[in-house]
């Protein structure tokens, strides 16, 4: 199950037109590293693409900070990787929840495991940003679960 992640591809390459630039994902960190806590207070007001309390943005707030202070790093390595052939050699069905106004990841990346992996799902989160488990979670809920049952039988 992939929700609003970015694979295949975080940013653009050469031959994959979907996600960021090295830019913006450079500025994101120098963002982060100057002013974490501020940075990821301002991320959890945003991730949501629907009105959320704002009892949930403090709790998407407290996880985030949670996270540690090297969280930077791995968002960083998001920049070279590249999983197009490991989808491909994926022997299992994926399902993947897109979060159409996803302003963390480009839509178009999850959009695009379609492209690689044999045995696909999408389901397309039209009222989500980057968390369709708060945005939409009775779609998200009972489309995980089709899912689930469907592998099962």
């Amino acid at each position: 199950v992939l929700t609003c992640v970015a694979t295949p591809c975080y940013l653009q390459k050469p031959d994959y037109p979907h996600g960021g630039t090295d830019d913006v994902l450079a500025g994101t960190l120098t963002a982060m590293a100057a002013d974490r806590v501020n940075f990821l207070a301002a991320l959890s007001a945003g991730i949501c693409a629907s009105e959320v309390s704002p009892q949930v943005v403090d709790w998407l707030c407290q996880m985030f900070l949670q996270s540690s202070p090297l969280a930077a790093q791995s968002l960083g390595g998001l920049g070279p990787l590249d999983q197009r052939a490991e989808l491909a050699e994926l022997k299992m069905p994926i399902l993947s929840f897109v979060g159409a106004l996803d302003g963390v990841v480009d839509p178009a990346v999850c959009r695009s495991v379609v492209d690689y992996a044999a045995d696909v799902s999408l389901v397309e989160c039209a009222a989500s940003g980057h968390s369709p488990v708060v945005d939409e979670s009775e779609l998200y809920d009972s489309e995980l679960q089709r899912s689930l049952a469907q592998q099962l039988l």
